[in-house]
């Protein structure tokens, strides 16, 4: 059964589309994942993410843009996984700069 929200005219899947790993949210061996659900102006007021990313996941269907800067400002890196058929795993290069982002699906911002 496949689940999906109304975002504008647009249906997009109810679970995240991106995740941030780091060795920062390790609790015993391994990453923690902190899920993105959608665009996000201020990563230190979510989780505390600001500045902590090592690698990214991003599912099929979406695209994470991140930003070094709060309010979508000195662009960083893109993993796009529009056209993927399973998650998009990337290392972040350069590491450490999740400032904000923003979520597409199918070319559509959330």
């Amino acid at each position: 059964m496949e689940f999906k929200l109304l975002v504008g005219t647009t249906e997009v899947q109810a679970f995240p589309g991106a995740y941030i790993h780091s060795e920062l949210f390790n609790y015993t061996s391994g990453n923690f994942a902190v899920p993105i659900y959608g665009s996000i102006a201020d990563a230190s007021s979510y989780f505390f993410l600001s500045d902590k990313e090592d690698f990214v996941s991003v599912l099929p269907g979406f695209k994470l843009e991140v930003y070094a800067n709060t309010n979508y400002q000195a662009w960083s890196y893109t993993v796009d996984n529009f056209n993927g058929t399973d998650v998009k795993f990337s290392v972040s290069t350069p590491a450490n700069t999740f400032s904000s982002c923003k979520l597409y699906f199918k070319w559509v911002q959330i």
